[in-house]
């Protein structure tokens, strides 16, 4: 009966947030930003225009991995003109029976360009199968 209501904890709450505690170590990887052969797009959302000095959001989707993962950190460096944008997956560092729903993970990241003009996104991740680092470009017109 103890391991019926265990299996069940799992179940309900995901590997992660069992009895509200993280997992021992964690490890992030770069997450995956497309997945072949469908859609075979990375999934990446921003404005068209913004305004100079105009914060605005883009929003990138990460592919769940293999095994229990979830939302990892996303590194970004920006200068005056470009901006790259690396989206992490994180996952417990020993293996781990999980249950989870697959489902993709939102990354979100608050951009700002103050020089008007064309600027440059690139997103960097992986494209599964094989693992293949790919950057992905996107621009926005700053006025």
């Amino acid at each position: 009966m103890k391991r019926l209501a265990l299996l069940l904890a799992i179940a309900v709450f995901g590997c992660d947030s069992l009895l509200g505690t993280e997992p021992a170590e964690v490890r992030e990887e770069l997450g995956t930003i497309v997945l072949m052969p469908v859609p075979g797009e990375a999934h990446i959302e921003l404005p068209d225009s913004v305004g100079a000095g105009e914060v605005f959001v883009v929003s990138v989707a990460v592919v769940p991995g293999p095994g229990c993962s979830g939302k990892g950190s996303t590194k970004v460096q920006i200068d005056s003109r470009n901006a790259s944008i690396r989206p992490y997956t994180r996952y417990s560092a020993e293996p781990v029976a999980c249950t989870q729903a697959v489902a993709a993970h939102l990354h979100q990241v608050p951009l700002q360009f103050d020089q008007p003009g064309e600027a440059e996104i690139v997103v960097y991740g992986k494209q599964r199968p094989g693992d293949a680092v790919i950057a992905v470009k996107r621009v926005v017109q700053v006025h």
